[in-house]
């Protein structure tokens, strides 16, 4: 949801003002309830008495009106310029004709439009059902047939280093567009519009999708939007180990070349996937844990109880005052401060046994051919150095974008 902070628009909202409010969606969540203006992409939660003000608001009282409302119900004045402030900064509230206009947010892009029917028939039901039996049938075929699933090996070869970088590069591509996709058309299917955004999950290079105006869904609409994007990485998965299980159970009959493809492309998503159940990261299933559990900023309250729990094991005091935070927020904060160690150190074993060794593979054979120079293998040259663009450089920026900043993403403030 949208922080508060200081404003400098507090002389606009005087007493005897009218503000108009725009239009805005209402969610009930427990004993709150989610605001949303979905055109200025604005979303905060509030008790349900301080909702009454900006509908009284919104009927045509003043500030002084709205607030005498509110002191002969609830017996207290409340601070009711502080919250137009903060409002007035979204540009969903501004003052009437007659009195000097807050400043307004420039309008924002449309999301990105995907036909409705399309979008209803990929996460119908039906559809569901068979996006199961094909993750189900490839886990029992993956199981009954050893060796059907490759290792990191299938993303290394001796010969043809660019065109493989390049291909999975445009695959890579594939990937993140068809993950992108669906949840663009899940959130359609709810009405919800999407914008796309570049970001980091660790050392990994990631396109983030903007959903933010699920918070104006009931919650347990905002589930599938959240989860759209794995679902569709299982599918296409199961898709390729059927193939390379059909393939080694002599169904179908595959070209060498095909194969190591396929099996290429099947790491790929494997590595894809993977990182997408890490939800120790801002990922979509930590959406999916933080809306289940009603948590306001989960990864930021987890943060600041380990910095805590550290500091008295040093036997000092603690340095964030958490006191504030409910309790049954609390009982989660506790549960997820062990999935936020021990998923960090998963992942630390993914770098440091498939990451590093792959990136270390190439590395080595580059160096060699590149050692050699141009004039002995021109063509086996070009191969290298395109390898090296396509692949090694671009984890070893990632990597270091990390290690600079441990985990940047992990630092900004949740969807609230």
């Amino acid at each position: 949801m949208t922080d508060f902070a200081a404003s400098s628009f507090g002389s606009l909202f005087q007493p005897s003002a009218q503000v108009t409010v725009q239009p805005f969606t209402r969610q009930p969540d427990g004993d709150q309830v989610v605001l949303g203006w979905l055109d200025a992409d604005v979303f905060l939660e509030l008790p349900s008495d301080a909702v009454e003000l900006l509908d009284w608001l919104a009927a045509g009282q003043s500030v002084a009106q709205a607030q005498a409302s509110y002191q002969a119900r609830y017996g207290v004045t409340p601070d009711l310029v502080d919250l137009l402030e903060q409002l007035g900064e979204s540009g969903v509230v501004h003052v009437r004709q007659g009195a000097p206009q807050a400043p307004q947010r420039s309008t924002p892009k449309p999301g990105v439009l995907l036909p409705l029917r399309l979008s209803s028939a990929l996460w119908s039901p039906a559809a569901l059902v068979l996006y199961a039996c094909l993750a189900l049938g490839a886990l029992i075929g993956a199981s009954a047939t050893p060796g059907a699933v490759p290792s990191w090996r299938a993303l290394f070869v001796e010969q043809h280093l660019t065109a493989l970088g390049l291909i999975l590069m445009l695959s890579g591509l594939g990937i993140t567009a068809l993950h992108e996709f669906a949840h663009a058309s899940a959130a359609r299917a709810r009405g919800v519009p999407v914008r796309f955004s570049l970001g980091r999950r660790l050392w990994t290079w990631v396109v983030q999708t903007d959903m933010t105006g699920i918070w104006s869904l009931p919650r347990r609409q905002r589930y599938l939007p959240l989860l759209a994007g794995i679902i569709m990485d299982l599918v296409v998965t199961a898709l390729l180990v059927l193939t390379l299980v059909a393939d080694r159970r002599d169904l179908i009959s595959l070209p060498d070349s095909v194969r190591l493809l396929v099996q290429a492309l099947t790491f790929s998503y494997l590595l894809t996937v993977v990182p997408q159940l890490y939800f120790f990261v801002r990922t979509d299933l930590y959406f999916v844990v933080t809306t289940a559990f009603g948590c306001r900023n989960l990864m930021g309250d987890t943060e600041s109880y380990l910095r805590n729990t550290v500091a008295r094991w040093r036997g000092q005091p603690p340095p964030v005052d958490q006191s504030s935070l409910p309790e049954h927020e609390w009982r989660v904060v506790r549960g997820y401060a062990w999935v936020w160690v021990l998923g960090r150190l998963a992942a630390l074993t993914l770098l440091l046994g498939v990451t590093l060794p792959l990136i270390w593979t190439y590395s080595w054979s580059i160096c060699r051919t590149l050692s050699a120079g141009y004039a002995s293998a021109p063509m086996a040259f070009l191969d290298a150095l395109g390898a090296l663009l396509l692949f090694v450089i671009p984890q070893v920026l990632g990597l270091l974008a990390w290690s600079r900043t441990f985990s940047t993403e992990d630092k900004a403030y949740d969807v609230r």
